[in-house]
């Protein structure tokens, strides 16, 4: 299971890179914990807490 939760997503990110733009790609990189977020909420339906 390690392999998909640690080494998988750093190969899919570096070989990704190598077609688009480093500011593309930073920004894209800078994004997945807010898409993260964003597609939780759609697949498991929960709203999220106040804090």
């Amino acid at each position: 299971m390690a392999i998909f939760e640690v080494v998988l997503p750093f190969i899919l990110i570096a070989q990704g890179q190598k077609s688009v733009s480093s500011s593309i790609a930073s920004m894209l990189i800078a994004m997945v914990p807010i898409l993260t977020l964003v597609f939780l909420l759609l697949i498991f339906k929960k709203k999220i807490s106040q804090l």
